[in-house]
């Protein structure tokens, strides 16, 4: 499937619409997400980036409903054409079947006294009621899909026996065991070494691709948002700020935080001295300023940016959220 066979309109089988979360923290609501609207078709992936504090992992686990419990969220989440917000219970537990998640660091997700192969078939076992040796069955043949060589001997091991890379895969196999509609990775690959990073990789753009998955994979890399992903939606301070085809977000790019990013990546095809850096510091969405969020910081930054807020709208064959853009920005011309 190529990336530009993909588009977001078909089908989707994530959509945030308007979503806002806020957390509880002692007597005060915090905001966390502010008007996110996304969307993620079948097959489809979407890399969302940001520096920290942006609001991604809050995203996926507002997808997932994996929340801490003082939280409000509103706007509308749908997965699977299930307003997710609604949910409860055994629904609630069947929305989550759908969804697979892989963590940044596995080994924090891996009761490190039980096997592998334990914990890859506890599920299937205790709420699949499958039988252990069929379960365990399954879990080679996953691991086998993986890449995982001498996969029986793998599921005796501990966790401790087996390297990072290994243990990604190991979260990547019990993921797809379940056999979900859409993956969730939040910096699957940040603990890895560069080659181990490749490798997990093309398995979970294989694996996507092979089984029509939604992916939402979460990063601070561009360059490996736009490897991975169809779309990327850059996020800053709780808000998306801009989505565009990945292919075209590092010459294409059109809010000025995304251009900052991208010019403040390393290259090889530049010799610098120094690196180009963003003036001043993100801010957490609780410390957001009036108007743009990001306007103390933005090189275009003019008087209205303070008193305006603006809204993410369609531009130039993207969205962005920028009172500016079309001043900054004259959108290409569209080939006929």
């Amino acid at each position: 499937m190529s990336r530009s066979s993909v588009r977001p309109s078909d089908s989707p089988v994530i959509q945030l619409e308007n979503v806002a979360a806020d957390v509880r923290v002692g007597e005060q609501w915090r905001p966390v997400l502010r008007e996110v609207s996304l969307t993620v078709g079948a097959g489809e992936a979407l890399g969302i980036v940001g520096e920290s504090g942006s609001g991604k992992s809050m995203t996926a686990r507002t997808i997932a409903r994996l929340l801490p419990p003082a939280t409000r969220v509103t706007g509308t989440v749908r997965v699977a054409g299930q307003d997710v917000n609604s949910l409860s219970g055994k629904s609630l537990r069947r929305h989550r079947s759908l969804m697979g998640v892989i963590f940044q660091d596995p080994k924090a997700h891996i009761n490190p006294v039980r096997t592998i192969g334990d914990f890859m078939t506890e599920t299937l076992v205790l709420v699949d009621g499958v039988r252990r040796a069929e379960a365990l069955e399954r879990a080679a043949h996953a691991l086998g899909d993986v890449g995982v060589t001498s996969p029986e001997r793998r599921l005796a091991q501990y966790p401790h026996e087996l390297s990072g890379g290994l243990l990604q895969r190991v979260m990547i196999a019990t993921v797809l065991l379940g056999d979900p509609q859409v993956i969730l990775a939040d910096e699957p690959t940040t603990a890895l070494d560069v080659t181990t990073q490749s490798e997990v990789i093309a398995i979970l753009d294989e694996m996507r691709r092979e089984r029509n998955l939604a992916l939402v994979f979460i990063t601070h890399d561009l360059e490996l948002a736009s490897a991975v992903c169809d779309r990327t939606a850059v996020m800053y301070a709780g808000q998306v700020v801009e989505t565009r085809a990945s292919g075209a977000i590092h010459e294409h790019a059109r809010h000025p935080y995304t251009r900052a990013l991208v010019g403040a990546r390393p290259t090889l095809d530049l010799r610098q001295r120094r690196l180009t850096v963003i003036p001043g510091r993100p801010v957490a969405p609780a410390e957001a300023p009036p108007g743009c969020s990001f306007h103390p910081r933005c090189q275009y930054a003019k008087e209205a940016c303070a008193a305006i807020e603006p809204v993410l709208e369609p531009f130039d064959n993207g969205t962005v959220r920028c009172i500016r853009k079309h001043e900054i920005w004259e959108p290409e011309p569209t080939n006929r």
